[in-house]
């Protein structure tokens, strides 16, 4: 019998109060440029609440646009227009292990990913892949600051950028565009007519899956007992920022952060978590300590979701779990696998699966919360 060897994969525990002055959320939340889906566990609720539906994310728009050149997203026009006046997410769709990347950066930096070939064709100074092996390079990154002051028409890097991907190699992508002007008077819209109708270009909503459950069985949480159990497919690394604490004799019984992160995984696959044993050896069931609820609410939002969305979403949780009803919520946010990048520039990888995710679990007392980040076993800890 063949045995094949589980993926690995790095896991980061961190436990902290949105209140404190060192709390990393914000800094998470921002450096995740590119985000494919979130979701919400509402314990204890049937139905979205108002606060949530103001701030989800059915009010982000965003456009596909077909075979666009690169070389449209580089010139100084464009740049004026839309990356100095306002956050702009552009991430093309492929496979990145297969086939070239593009991303465009909130911080105005341009990220190409591309084979060895395409590169030595390409023209312009990059670096190998950090997942290759350094003599069998097939992939190599190459990064323009396109919101440099010497980046403008005149300038001897300007017109090398454009001449590279204009007459060396005209590279087109499909590409999703998100933009959000600093002038509350302008639009996405303004990305369809700044190119006259040249390219076909979709704009796109956000999808939506609703999940209610009726007497649920949930884990019951100590917020302050952070403590985690090591499995072979993964590294664990666990920190705390001044107000967690990490007590391994800790009297308050309470579930593992990684017993609750793997049930809410199967809450969200949908799978049946019966305390009830059916005669299947893999018959899952929730961990224990748990408590009964009358009801929960899970809710997925799929499409092109920015940074700030998700903020305004996780402000809205940490005041409705103020409200008594909630023992605890939690919010997970999944990136693009073929994204160039994961946290901030951070070099990803899709390898065997690649994951690059994080979840919120917020609690009530003193707006405590944890957070896990989960990454490939070959990308940089965030």
């Amino acid at each position: 019998m063949v045995e094949f060897e589980c993926p690995q994969s790095k896991r980061i525990f961190e436990s902290s109060l949105f209140t404190h002055k060192n709390s990393r959320h914000t800094a998470c939340i921002r450096d995740h440029f590119f985000n494919h889906a979130v979701e919400i566990f509402l314990p204890g609720l049937a139905s979205e609440p108002d606060g949530i539906k103001v701030a989800n994310p059915d009010h982000q728009m965003y456009y596909i646009i077909k075979k666009l050149p690169l070389v449209e997203l580089v010139n100084e026009e464009f740049i004026q227009t839309f990356l100095k006046t306002g956050s702009f997410y552009g991430l093309s769709i492929g496979h990145i292990d297969t086939h070239s990347v593009a991303a465009i950066l909130p911080t105005g930096k341009l990220i190409l990913s591309v084979s060895k070939d395409l590169y030595e064709e390409l023209g312009l100074e990059g670096k190998p892949c950090q997942f290759e092996k350094p003599r069998k390079v097939t992939k190599y990154n190459v990064e323009v600051n396109l919101t440099a002051e010497s980046f403008c028409k005149g300038k001897k890097h300007y017109e090398r950028v454009q001449w590279c991907l204009k007459e060396r190699l005209d590279m087109t992508f499909d590409i999703l565009l998100a933009w959000q002007p600093n002038d509350t008077t302008k639009s996405l819209d303004s990305l369809r007519t700044f190119w006259n109708n040249k390219y076909e270009c979709h704009k796109v909503e956000q999808k939506q899956h609703r999940l209610i459950m009726r007497d649920l069985t949930i884990p019951v949480i100590d917020s302050s007992n952070f403590t985690t159990s090591r499995s072979k497919s993964s590294k664990e690394y666990l920190t705390t920022n001044g107000s967690g604490q990490r007590d391994e004799d800790c009297q308050i019984r309470s579930c593992e952060a990684s017993e609750v992160y793997e049930w809410l995984g199967a809450i969200a696959c949908e799978c049946k978590c019966s305390d009830s044993c059916d005669g299947f050896v893999s018959n899952y069931v929730c961990p224990t300590p748990s408590q009964k609820v009358a009801g929960a609410l899970c809710q997925r939002w799929t499409g092109f979701i920015t940074p700030d969305t998700i903020l305004n979403m996780l402000d809205a949780l940490r005041i409705e779990i103020d409200g008594g009803i909630m023992p605890w919520a939690s919010l997970t946010v999944h990136g693009f696998q073929d994204s160039p990048v994961s946290w901030s520039t951070r070099e990803h990888g899709f390898h065997k699966f690649g994951d690059n995710l994080y979840t919120f679990f917020i609690f009530p007392n003193e707006q405590r919360y944890w957070l896990l980040m989960n990454i490939g076993g070959h990308d940089i800890c965030p």
